[in-house]
Order: structure tokens, then sequence, then C-alpha cells
């Protein structure tokens, strides 16, 4: 952990983070016990942790006095905003930047409204917590979550360029999106202003080494499917494709064996379907046997043989 990244816990539900929307901000301390009666006894134990980038001039009066005094910019919509875009593409075209003098500023007073926030939350009883300090507690990390919201808006074109880059058919541009905006918000609570940096310079490192990471794995994963997935197709392809051979192969044997009984003689039919095993695969007989069995010799056998084969195909050109 950062030396100067300080923390504290808050009494409050089950919840274990500070949630990064407004309204559970504004919601922070409201326990199931506190619906019924403020300041009652909770039935779930847990805690609320804030963390926040300590400095010294949070100790001193006239800079505190001055860093509050800050305000925060409103959010300008642009004129030249498409109409037919989505809800966050029009917040990306119309939201404009911050100087980089400017975020530090806002940086500032973030961190300053969370060490507030922690030092009045400090003396907080957990079993009875007072209401005023609550609602003191809670108007803090309310302002500190709008300042946060208001960076992270200004730095969104900033997540869209890094996404659009990123994305590739194992990593959607809608997931890259995503995650770099949760990974934009982490940056914004953990980014040191008093060393000196460019906020952009180290969220664009933060995003993007995690976002390799992940399109990293992604890839891993894809590479170990794949082969799994050629294999389950040619498999079925080979499946199905048997299948399919068995029924024209079946098809084309019905159709044979109507053509033998409507035009072939008896004893004509009776030798093909010896000689070739029609009515049974596993019974296929020589001439010689057939011959035999018939009465007849082999090469007549082979003469009717040819000659009900040829008033086959005689059937069927006609």
């Amino acid at each position: 952990m950062n030396p100067r990244q300080r923390t504290t816990s808050l009494p409050t539900g089950r919840r274990s983070r500070l949630q990064p929307s407004t309204s559970d901000r504004l919601n922070l301390f409201e326990s199931p016990a506190k619906k019924s009666r403020l300041g009652g006894r909770s039935d779930h134990g847990g805690a609320r942790r804030i963390s926040f980038i300590d400095h010294p001039s949070f100790y001193e009066s006239d800079a505190r006095r001055e860093i509050l005094e800050v305000r925060v910019p409103v959010a300008q919509s642009s004129s030249g905003a498409a109409t037919g875009s989505t809800p966050f593409f029009s917040v990306v075209r119309s939201v404009g930047t911050f100087a980089n003098e400017e975020q530090l500023q806002l940086f500032r007073l973030m961190n300053l409204l969370k060490s507030m926030a922690c030092t009045k939350a400090v003396n907080l009883d957990a079993r009875r917590p007072n209401r005023r300090i609550l609602t003191e507690v809670n108007a803090l990390l309310a302002r500190a979550g709008q300042v946060r919201d208001r960076l992270a808006e200004a730095n969104l074109r900033l997540v869209v360029s890094i996404s659009r880059r990123l994305a590739c058919r194992c990593y959607p541009f809608e997931e890259v999106l995503g995650d770099a905006n949760l990974l934009l918000l982490r940056a914004i609570d953990r980014f040191d202003y008093s060393r000196g940096f460019r906020f952009v310079t180290y969220a664009t490192q933060v995003i993007r080494r995690e976002l390799v990471r992940q399109l990293l794995k992604r890839q891993h994963q894809l590479r170990i499917q794949e082969p799994v997935q050629a294999e389950w197709l040619r498999h079925e392809m080979d499946r199905r494709h048997t299948s399919e051979a068995r029924l024209a192969l079946r098809f084309k044997q019905d159709s044979l064996m109507s053509a033998i009984k409507r035009v072939l003689p008896e004893r004509e039919r009776k030798i093909l379907t010896l000689r070739f095993g029609l009515e049974d695969p596993h019974v296929t007989l020589t001439r010689d046997a057939i011959g035999a069995l018939l009465g007849i010799s082999s090469e007549r056998v082979r003469q009717l043989e040819k000659q009900a084969i040829n008033r086959l195909r005689r059937e069927e050109c006609d």
C-alpha cells in the first residue's frame, strides 16, 4: 500500500467498499437497523473502508480553506453531439477535458473531503452512531463522489481511445470499454497528485497494463478451447456425413429392390439378390453356389446376371 494512502473503517451494513455511484455514497451508512431507527444497533456486522491520499496541507487551516473553495466545474453539453449515439458516447463527445492544474486541484479537493470524513468518522460509535456526525460524513462523501464523477467524465475520451486499440475478436469492444471504465475509477482513487505526474500518464499505464493482461489471458484460453472445439466440430461433421451417407444408401437400396421386383422375372431377381446380398448384406454367394442352388451352370448364372443388370439400366433410362 502507498505509505501516503490512509484508510479508516466506518460502521455500516454488509457492504465492504465504497461504491462508485453517487446514490450509494449518499446512503453510505444506511443499514437495515437504521431504516427503522437511526443510530440503532445493527444486526449485521461489517465496516466501510474509505481510502484517501494524505497530504500535509490537509492539516493547515489556511491551505484547507483554499482547497475547499475550489468549485467543481459543471459538465457543459456540446451542441455538436451526435443525436443518434448512445448516452455514453454522447457524454464522451459533450464533456470537455481539464488542464493538468485543474485536475490536480480536483484531486486535492476529493482527497481532502475524504480525509475530513474519515476524521469525523473516527469518533463514531459502531453500536450507537451520532446522527449529526453521520449526516456530516455522508455530505462530505457525497461531495467527494461528485468530484470523482467529474474527473471520470473528463477522462472518458482516454478510456475510449485505449479500448478501441485493444478490442479484438476474443475481447469485444463493449467488454474492453466496461473494464476500462472500472480501471479509470480505480486510478482516480489511487492517484497521488503530490508527486507531480500528470493523471493522464498514470491512468494510461494503469488501464493499458491491466487490459493487456486480460487480453493475454483470454487469448490463452482461446488457444486452449479452439482445438477442442475444432475436434468436436470435426467429429460432429463426420457423424452427420456418415448418417447422411447411410440414409442415401438406404434410399438407393429401397429404390433398387422396388425396381427389381417390378422389372425382373423371378429367377433373375433371385440371382441378383443372392449375388449382391440385397436382402442380407452378410449373405453373398458365388456364381457356382447360385448355379448349384438353381440347378444351372455358373456360366448361365453369369448370363442371367448380365441380362438382369441390362434390364435395370434400361428401366432407369426410361
